[in-house]
């Protein structure tokens, strides 16, 4: 069961109103990111001695001074792990990570967090943790250790640009170039979660890239496929063609075809990546939500059988997608005429938010806050087969 720190309350209520593969396609990707947390993966790959620091086997000794400087979405936990694996022997540290990092109050550490970097955009919290950070390298000696913790968002977490170059100048400019345009570990969790749950499972792609309509397109072409199949249409040849198609586009991993050929009663799919989104609107979202209302409008124009049922989700890991207090959503697979219109207006305005924030008061959209980690999108399909 989740907790409310987890999922949040609104996404429990979810839970209780709604059929439980909503259920099962939150805990999938839950597990997914579980199965990244940096704190578990550094725990299993460092460790220290009275004099040296042990990575993957490999020694190095710790000198004078060991000190720790950090920054991205998933060094909180990094530093915090490393604190306790180091203990006294960590001098000083200073680590820039997200705004809104701390869901509750701050953990009593030695560690100097400096929160910064607003929508993943870099600004004066984040140069000014930059600034802190300089400082302390500047005073290293020679025989000291310095451990440099890196993860994704780093960048905006880090800025100090040489003049001319202004801090406005860089945020301005990543702005426009994000308006243009560890994964088989939490791919491999998320496919064994739903093999828990009794779904045929399997990791299709860990390199989902492209624009979201057409990897939308894909999506939809699939499960319609997989639908009549499950309804009892047995047509390999369309099965070929569409394979062929698909691998052309997107790259696959070995083993589709043949869980295909023995689809029963329902399959789990999981994709991961990081699909793009050409903004050209000025609306709210994020590329999971982009995607998840794409799949639902290119879904439309596929003949479902009423004894199919489809369940999408589309969230990213880090547990913020774009400018937005969501990780992604969960696509609305039944939307009308009506709802259909007024979801193609949000598109083409990159509006997903809000669509969402108006179909079923919100609770398709995926609140989990920051989760300490970020290594890419995940993509759950779930097709079901009903007598």
């Amino acid at each position: 069961m989740y907790s409310n720190r987890v999922l949040g309350v609104k996404n429990l209520s979810v839970c209780l109103r709604k059929m439980s593969t909503t259920c099962d396609l939150l805990e999938i990707f839950q597990k997914s990111v579980e199965s990244v947390q940096p704190a578990t993966l550094l725990e299993n790959q460092i460790s220290v001695t009275e004099s040296h620091l042990v990575v993957r086997n490999e020694y190095h000794a710790l000198g004078k001074r060991c000190h720790v400087i950090g920054f991205g979405k998933a060094v909180k936990d990094m530093a915090l792990k490393m604190e306790s694996i180091l203990g006294e022997k960590m001098q000083r540290a200073v680590v820039t990570v997200p705004i809104g990092i701390f869901r509750e109050r701050k953990p009593s550490t030695r560690i100097e967090f400096i929160e910064g970097a607003k929508n993943n955009l870099p600004d004066k919290l984040s140069m000014g943790g930059a600034l802190r950070i300089k400082e302390l390298v500047q005073t290293l000696a020679e025989d000291d250790m310095l451990i440099v913790l890196v993860s994704g968002g780093g960048s905006a977490l880090l800025p100090l640009p040489i003049p001319p170059i202004t801090l406005q100048e860089k945020h301005d400019l990543i702005k426009q170039l994000a308006r243009k345009g560890n994964n088989l570990m939490a791919a491999t969790a998320a496919s064994a979660a739903a093999i828990s749950k009794g779904y045929q499972s399997k990791v299709v792609s860990t390199c989902i890239q492209g624009d979201v309509i057409c990897i939308a397109k894909s999506y939809a072409m699939l499960t319609a496929l997989l639908a009549r199949r499950l309804a009892g249409d047995k047509n390999n040849t369309d099965l070929e063609k569409f394979l062929k198609d698909f691998e052309n586009r997107h790259i696959i991993l070995d083993g589709l075809k043949e869980e295909i050929m023995k689809l029963k009663d329902n399959l789990c799919l999981i994709f991961a990546g990081e699909p793009t989104v050409v903004v050209a609107g000025t609306g709210k979202g994020g590329r999971n939500q982009q995607l998840a209302l794409n799949f639902a409008v290119e879904l439309t124009e596929h003949d479902i059988p009423k004894s199919v049922k489809i369940s999408f989700l589309s969230c990213g890991t880090d547990g913020i997608d774009g400018p937005t207090d969501a990780a992604g959503a969960i696509s609305p697979t039944n939307i009308g005429s009506d709802w259909k219109k007024y979801a193609q207006e949000c598109l083409d305005n990159n509006d997903a938010y809000r669509f969402f924030q108006k179909w079923d008061s919100g609770a398709n959209l995926v609140k989990i806050g920051h989760t300490g980690t970020n290594v890419m999108d995940i993509h759950v399909l779930i097709v079901e087969h009903y007598q």
